[in-house]
């Protein structure tokens, strides 16, 4: 039995709009990012995070890749690994696209221990770390 594997529409679409942005990663750092946050928000579908929503870490050529990598941050607070990472060469191929984020996150960042519990806490946590050790 012989399965033909068939593109979707989204397929079709991502590999256009790769092929539109040849030559973009040659030019400065900022149209780098300009380039790859617009690649973001043209593909919702699968990145889910809107920009407002990303802070660039990373824009750096080493040898002929230029790597991006946007951390997420939520209400202005970087989330801890949640990243999304792009590795292209300089004539504008994609090589990698990494995808460690979290769509549609929603935390309440609201404390809800007061200053007196977080020391007891965290004095807890430190006698038994000292008394698992010995």
């Amino acid at each position: 039995m012989v399965t033909e594997i068939v593109p979707s529409i989204t397929d079709i679409d991502l590999i256009i709009s790769l092929s539109g942005i040849n030559d973009i990663y040659n030019y400065d750092s900022f149209q780098s990012e300009l380039a790859a946050r617009d690649f973001i928000s043209n593909h919702q579908s699968l990145f889910r995070i809107t920009d407002e929503n990303l802070e660039l870490w990373v824009n750096e050529l080493h040898g002929n890749l230029r790597y991006l990598i946007f951390n997420q941050i939520y209400e202005n607070i970087p989330v801890w690994n949640a990243r999304l990472d792009f590795r292209y060469r300089l004539n504008g191929d994609l090589v990698m696209i990494g995808h460690d984020a979290y769509p549609d996150l929603y935390i309440n960042i609201n404390p809800t221990l007061d200053e007196e519990e977080v020391i007891l806490i965290s004095q807890l946590h430190i006698y038994q770390s000292n008394k698992e050790k010995s």
